[in-house]
């Protein structure tokens, strides 16, 4: 049999290599960088990681309370409500309610001046007066003994009073008082007949009283603040018509003209700067 020649190139056929261990082998080079962030409200310095010192940092401004010392000025309104009754005398000289009880009402307007002092930082002392033009009316028929067919009408035209105030901030830029002092107003009382005419011309007095109360006052922009109260007025009682026309000769009349309000009003001050 004969040997077949292959005419090919060797190189047509790489060589075969027996299977072997294989070894690998890689490096590597690196860097590592870390930053954090301590939330520190109370500190801000120390908030700010030492690797971004460089960056700037913004303190905020520390935060102003609103101070209620000094002088203030302002206007306010409001109602009034009351109760008032007539007491008349007879010829004996006998007193007697000459009406009942009745509603004296109405409303007012007015300014106002006074001085705050605010110390240990939450308490706060002043004094206030205010004087304010008063539309405040009422009127009963009589009663017996007195002539039933005749209106008695009792009406204030103004009021001013002059207190102390005391009171507390309970927040920041609110301030909530109490206050007292003296009162005093200007009262007039008649009586019509039911015709309408005259039968007593009216007669005015000026009659001093006491008022106490309380309220809450909000400091609202720059100097300007806006305050609500409430004050009860107690006014003395006054002997009107005396002598009484119908009997002159009774000059010791131990009646009078009874009254008391109960004030709800607003109003706007402005504080200035001079102390």
């Amino acid at each position: 049999m004969g040997h077949v020649v292959d005419f090919r190139p060797a190189n047509v056929y790489p060589p075969t290599f027996e299977p072997g261990p294989n070894r690998n082998s890689i490096e590597l080079a690196g860097a590592f960088l870390q930053a954090s962030y301590r939330f520190a409200p109370g500190n801000p310095a120390a908030a700010k990681p030492a690797v971004f010192s460089f960056i700037p940092t913004k303190t905020p401004a520390p935060a102003t309370t609103y101070d209620w010392t000094g002088c203030y000025a302002g206007v306010e309104g409001g109602g009034t409500w009351g109760e008032s009754k007539q007491i008349g005398q007879t010829i004996d000289r006998n007193t007697f309610d000459s009406t009942p009880e009745f509603h004296v009402d109405g409303g007012l307007l007015g300014g106002t001046v006074g001085y705050n002092s605010q110390f240990n930082g939450i308490w706060a002392f002043g004094v206030e007066g205010d004087m304010s033009w008063v539309d405040a009316r009422g009127s009963a028929n009589q009663i017996p003994p007195f002539l039933v067919s005749q209106v008695a009408t009792t009406k204030e035209d103004w009021l001013a009073t002059a207190r102390a105030r005391f009171g507390l901030t309970p927040v920041d830029r609110w301030l909530v008082y109490g206050t007292g002092g003296v009162a005093v107003a200007d009262v007039a009382a008649g009586i019509a007949n039911a015709s309408g005419t005259t039968a007593f011309p009216e007669e005015s007095h000026v009659r001093p009283g006491w008022t106490a109360g309380g309220g809450v006052e909000a400091a609202i922009v720059g100097n300007w603040s806006a305050k609500l109260e409430y004050l009860y007025v107690g006014l003395e009682n006054h002997a009107y018509f005396v002598p009484t026309p119908n009997n002159p000769h009774l000059t010791n009349r131990a009646g009078g003209v009874p009254l008391n309000d109960n004030i709800v009003r607003g109003g706007i001050n402005y504080k200035i700067n001079w102390l």
